[in-house]
C-alpha cells in the first residue's frame, strides 16, 4: 500500500475490526465514494460510502463487481494477501 486516507472511525461490517483509514494499492488512485474496501483483518469486501466509511453493497453493485472478471481476480489477490498476513500473525 502507498498513501493512507484517514476516515471517521468505523468498523468492518463482517468482523467488527476498528477502521480509521483506507489505503490504496500501489499505483491506484486514493479511495473515493464507491471504491471497494477490503478489511485488513478478515478480507471482507465492502463499498466506500460518501464519507469513505465502509458500507454494504447493493444487489446491483454486487452484480457489477461479481460480473467483472478483472475486478474479481484483483479482489481475490488482495483477499489472499490479507489472509496470508493474518495467518503469519497467528
Amino acid at each position: 500500500m502507498s498513501d493512507v486516507t484517514r476516515i471517521g472511525e468505523s468498523h468492518c461490517l463482517q468482523c467488527g475490526k476498528r477502521l480509521n483509514a483506507l489505503g490504496a494499492l500501489e499505483g491506484e488512485p486514493q479511495p473515493q465514494p464507491g471504491s471497494l474496501i477490503v478489511c485488513i483483518k478478515c478480507g471482507a469486501v465492502m463499498m466506500a460510502a460518501d464519507d469513505l466509511t465502509p458500507r454494504g453493497m447493493t444487489d446491483a453493485e454486487m452484480d457489477g463487481v461479481t460480473n467483472d472478471r478483472e475486478t474479481m481476480n484483483e479482489l481475490a489477490r488482495v483477499v489472499r494477501k490479507v489472509q496470508f498476513v493474518q495467518a503469519a500473525r497467528n
